[in-house]
């Protein structure tokens, strides 16, 4: 049991019991969700083991509820808001080992990072590649501030492109046999017969 370590959230909740809604001081440490009478009540009236937990999901039992499927029971609680619920459901989630099986990616490197700044109507870390592009085109501050993101998704398309071109031939062309030596590239450029 956790009896010690840090408390990740902690809150005012109702809590089904039975047929019964009772108002509770709920705690979320690393492996437990307790529910206790008060926030001074040390014993808690109902204990939720985080490795048990195999689904986190919105009730339609009240508003603003969570339902959370454990091993041997199901626990519903209700919260004050959707914020609050949704805060609580993402704090569990992340707590519970069987939800959250997805791990990090490995060997990550991270090429670019560009911000906007509303303020100013700039790109902040643009990359001199992509600030050429843009002074050459037919953006303007306007489209910057309008949409930032099609803006950055036009200059990585671009990029990827110039990139695909500055490497050869399309490889699309290349698999389909439509290009190869010099000699056997003109007999395609020829004019077909006319047809019969």
């Amino acid at each position: 049991m956790d009896n010690g370590g840090p408390v990740y959230k902690c809150g005012h909740v109702s809590l089904k019991e039975s047929w019964l809604w009772s108002r509770r001081w709920a705690v979320l440490k690393r492996s437990t969700l307790s529910f206790h009478k008060g926030e001074k009540a040390i014993q808690a009236s109902a204990l939720v083991f985080l490795k048990e937990v195999h689904q986190v999901s919105r009730s339609e039992l009240k508003s603003y509820c969570i339902g959370i499927k454990a091993k041997d029971r199901d626990y519903y609680i209700q919260c004050a808001s959707d914020d609050d619920l949704y805060s609580w459901m993402d704090a569990i989630y992340e707590k519970c080992p069987l939800l959250s099986d997805v791990s990090p990616p490995s060997n990550f490197h991270h090429q670019v990072h560009v911000d906007f700044d509303p303020v100013s109507g700039m790109f902040i870390g643009l990359p001199d590649k992509w600030a050429k592009l843009l002074q050459s085109s037919n953006i303007t501050q306007q489209d910057y501030a309008q949409n930032p993101q099609a803006v950055l998704d036009v200059l990585e398309f671009y990029t990827k492109n110039t990139a695909e071109s500055q490497t050869g031939v399309d490889t699309s062309n290349k698999m389909a046999g439509l290009v190869g030596p010099a000699h056997k590239q003109a007999a395609v450029n020829k004019p077909l017969p006319p047809a019969k």
